[in-house]
């Protein structure tokens, strides 16, 4: 008895009024520590609704689901209204939107890419195409090659980056654990039946928060699934379609994409591509046909270590021609394909005993595997190739310094009069004479690299050279004063929009306290009159409906644009540094 009166004297009666839909109207007793979710929990069977589909407001403010009653200043008497838990816009809406954002992303991330391949070698000092032969000699590009195939390689490379990033979310879907839930279906119809009927509630509110879960990583998933298809589309297109036909023959990137391409079409279900995943495969077998050699002989030619690892890249092309053909009613051919790849399969596969040997000796896993394909399993010459593997990187990375830090030299010493940068070894030359570096490159820069003419000006003219010097030296300055005044001015703009910002901000808070603390001050009033009850007419109560969901409404949109700026701020922000990740890549 004692702890049904502390019981009674804790609970509070409300009355709530639901503004739409079957216009549910009822008093519903609850205690006062109990949340805001267990209050919409007990509303949701009174409205035969769902949790989230509606939301709850009182003295003018939103009930917030994980604050207890009291603390929300929720009393006895109080008046709450059911309203619905609406979108920001329509689902079409959301959907066009998210569209137009995603090729707003696509059009600003292939400026950046056009922009970045319009620039010579030496004036990009962090990206650089080079094709060499089998004797290790760079050939000779034509610019519009250099510039489509850094358009092609950044968006491929851009592509498997997001194609990654779906694995990922496959993985994590795959090892998402799934609750087997058991719902009771007994029927209560005594008065301690409020007990069970909330423990079924929130057992069924778990199971549709787990689906719901699956549901937006499966979604997430399929989104960068296309993303990476959009990205492949895109390198084909405006990469290595307009390369010239014999530089892509010697090339296998345009088969590896063609294998992307592809694969994204079978993780996406899409049998209607059925057609162009065929004309895909046949032209990536013609590309490692051209490259590789029928039967791999020209790789095992040039590169005889290499040739195991490469049998990856072919298993994948019969894997996928199988699947073609199964789905395409080509069984004999579906069954001939599926051979081959077994057969490739059975070279490839390495014991963990032997790669447990070469990890013994410090090799990492990646290391072991590739040596032990590349040596045919035997150990020791494993061991040679990875250390001949590693002193090979160890060189490559060595010259691609050497080469970064030339091409930042020339880019510092500038261009001469006829636009072509400062040849180095004509600076090494003329420095060995005794002569300054900046007086030489200003005598190359004057000259359009003739070292004889330099060596004669140099000897002739040297005080003339220095007042040039002087003169560039003084403008630089001038420019950077410029810059960081411009600089200055721009961060005092920036910040002054901020502040104002944040003044609206606070313009819209005091408005929404000032109309809660009216609504508390009219509670109260309503409460401490004795016996004295107010009639509102039914067009009173509209109208201060109306004005409250107005004001609400313009709050609302205030913060929604101030959202959709911040957002487009920082989607630039992410275009740009995935930009950078993405093209940092040693073709």
């Amino acid at each position: 008895r004692r702890e049904r009166m502390m019981m009674q004297q804790d609970n509070i009666t409300v009355n709530v009024k639901q503004n739409y839909g079957q216009k549910w109207a009822g008093d519903v007793t609850i205690a006062a520590s109990a949340t805001g979710q267990e209050l919409k929990q007990k509303l949701a069977v009174n409205i035969s609704q769902d949790v989230n589909s509606f939301k709850l407001l009182c003295c003018g403010k939103f009930i917030k689901p994980e604050i207890t009653l009291d603390q929300q200043k929720v009393k006895q008497n109080s008046k709450i209204i059911i309203m619905p838990q609406q979108s920001d816009s329509n689902p079409v809406q959301n959907i066009v939107q998210k569209t137009e954002e995603e090729v707003n992303r696509t059009k600003r991330l292939m400026k950046v890419v056009q922009s970045i391949a319009d620039r010579s070698e030496l004036e990009d000092t962090r990206h650089s195409v080079e094709i060499v032969n089998q004797h290790g000699v760079a050939m000779q590009l034509l610019p519009s090659d250099k510039k489509f195939l850094k358009i092609g390689m950044t968006m491929h490379d851009k592509g498997k980056y997001e194609l990654q990033k779906a694995a990922e979310l496959k993985l994590l879907l795959n090892t998402t654990p799934t609750k087997e839930i058991n719902v009771s279906n007994e029927d209560n119809t005594t008065s301690n039946s409020t007990t069970t009927d909330n423990s079924n509630i929130n057992t069924v509110q778990n199971s549709n928060d787990q689906s719901n879960k699956l549901t937006q990583i499966a979604n997430q998933r399929i989104e960068k699934l296309k993303s990476a298809l959009d990205y492949f589309l895109i390198a084909d297109s405006e990469g290595f379609s307009k390369v010239s036909k014999d530089i892509l023959n010697m090339v296998d990137n345009y088969g590896l994409l063609c294998l992307d391409v592809v694969w994204i079409y079978f993780q996406l279900s899409d049998l209607s591509s059925l057609s162009l995943a065929q004309w895909r495969l046949s032209n990536a077998e013609s590309v490692f046909s051209r490259t590789y050699g029928p039967n791999l002989e020209r790789l095992k030619l040039l590169k005889p270590n290499a040739a195991n690892a490469e049998l990856v890249t072919i298993c994948r092309l019969y894997l996928l021609q199988g699947i073609s053909s199964f789905h395409s009613s080509l069984l004999p051919a579906s069954i001939s394909f599926f051979a081959k790849a077994e057969s490739k399969i059975s070279d490839l596969v390495v014991s963990d005993d032997l790669v447990s040997i070469l990890i013994g000796m410090g090799f990492n896993f990646k290391e072991a595997r590739i040596a032990l394909r590349s040596s045919g399993k035997n150990v020791e010459r494993a061991v040679e190739f990875a250390l001949n593997r590693r002193e090979e990187k160890r060189k490559e990375r060595e010259e691609e310094k050497k080469r970064r830090k030339e091409r930042r030299e020339q880019r510092r010493f500038g261009k001469t009069v006829m636009g072509k940068f400062v040849d180095l070894n004509a600076v090494k030359t003329l420095m060995e004479m005794g002569f300054e570096e900046d007086v030489v490159v200003e005598a190359l820069r004057q000259t359009d690299n003739d070292i004889i003419a330099s060596s004669s000006q140099l000897g002739e003219n040297l005080e003339v050279l220095k007042a040039s010097i002087y003169q560039q030296r003084q403008q630089q300055q001038l420019e950077q004063q410029q810059r960081q005044m411009m600089e200055e001015e721009m961060k005092i703009i920036s910040e002054s929009e901020k502040d104002q910002k944040s003044n609206a901000k606070d313009n819209s808070e005091m408005e929404v306290e000032e109309d809660r603390k009216l609504n508390e001050g009219v509670e109260g009033q309503k409460l401490n009159e004795e016996g004295m009850e107010v009639e509102e007419s039914e067009e009173e109560k509209k109208k201060r409906e109306e004005e409250g969901n107005k004001k609400e409404e313009e709050r609302r949109k205030k913060e929604e644009e101030e959202r959709k700026k911040d957002e487009e701020r920082r989607m630039e922000e992410e275009v740009e540094r995935d930009l950078l990740e993405a093209v940092e890549t040693d073709a």
